[in-house]
């Protein structure tokens, strides 16, 4: 009796300081204790603005004064590449680009080209052209990227300008 009073004696010393009885091979000395990590929430009921760039949007930017006079901007400061017309080289050149929350013309490139002179006389032209009217969505000013084909065309015609 005294030796079962003993060993209960024993066992609820070991329970109570935590102590757990295993097997060598269950013990991993390997592992690390790991720290705790605070996790913080965030308020996410004010979002934040993403500079995100739309390509429909409720009001599409437009330039000042239309499409014809951008057209018109256009055929009066596109220069045909001398070489491109003496090679009597043609085609269709696509420009995408972004017009800005402030209307300004950013990351202009050619997505389809004609030929490498045509391409950079088109490129050249739409990132020389003045501020557009910025897009609108919401009510506030946004990026929209926008498409435009440019037409070299050699119209013998029309009467050469000097």
């Amino acid at each position: 009796m005294k030796l079962m009073y003993s060993s209960l004696v024993l066992v609820t010393i070991f329970i109570s300081t935590g102590f757990i009885f295993s097997t060598p091979s269950s013990i991993d000395f390997d592992t690390t204790i790991q720290p705790q990590t605070d996790f913080v929430l965030q308020d996410t009921s004010k979002e934040e603005e993403i500079e995100q760039i739309f390509t429909i949007v409720e009001q599409s930017p437009t330039y000042e004064g239309g499409m014809n006079e951008f057209y018109k901007y256009i055929s009066e400061n596109l220069v045909y590449p001398p070489n491109a017309k003496e090679k009597r080289i043609t085609g269709r050149v696509f420009v995408q680009f972004v017009v800005d929350k402030d209307g300004s013309i950013i990351d202009a490139k050619v997505v389809k080209g004609a030929d490498p002179e045509l391409d950079a006389e088109a490129l050249r032209v739409i990132q020389n052209s003045p501020k557009w009217i910025a897009g609108k969505q919401r009510g506030k000013n946004v990026k929209v990227r926008l498409n435009i084909p440019i037409i070299f065309n050699l119209d013998e015609d029309k009467p050469k300008r000097r």
